[in-house]
């Protein structure tokens, strides 16, 4: 399989998409196995994703006292202190992220009801 640019996300979604659309669930390590001949990186980009994800994994596990995040990241990837900013243009971006991500997850929880009572009739007992 050729290299194909590891930015091309549409390409890539494609490649994985032929290979898992009549699957009912995947491993990730099985999606992985589908991309890897896909990619190429250097050393150093390796590193700087890592270290950009470890990043991002720690400012989200800051909480509470209540176990509710404080770090909120913004449309641009910044990373606000929603206990301490007093920037409300900051607030608010951090506000749309966070409705498009209640709008999605209840979208989500919408389609997997659906399909629950899709399935229902065909495990009632008759």
């Amino acid at each position: 399989m050729q290299n194909i640019n590891k930015n091309d996300t549409a390409t890539i979604k494609s490649v994985v998409e032929e290979n898992i659309n009549r699957m009912e669930k995947i491993q990730i390590s099985d999606v992985i196995e589908i991309i890897r001949p896909l990619y190429t990186f250097t050393p150093a980009e390796l590193i700087e994703r890592e270290l950009k994800s470890k990043a991002r994994y720690i400012l989200k596990s800051f909480k509470d006292n209540d176990g509710v995040r404080i770090f909120f990241a913004d449309s641009e990837g910044t990373y606000i202190n929603v206990e301490k900013s007093e920037d409300v243009e900051d607030l608010n971006k951090v506000k749309r992220q966070l409705s498009i991500k209640h709008s999605g997850i209840n979208f989500a929880m919408k389609k997997v009801k659906t399909r629950l009572k899709e399935l229902m009739p065909k495990f009632k007992v008759k």
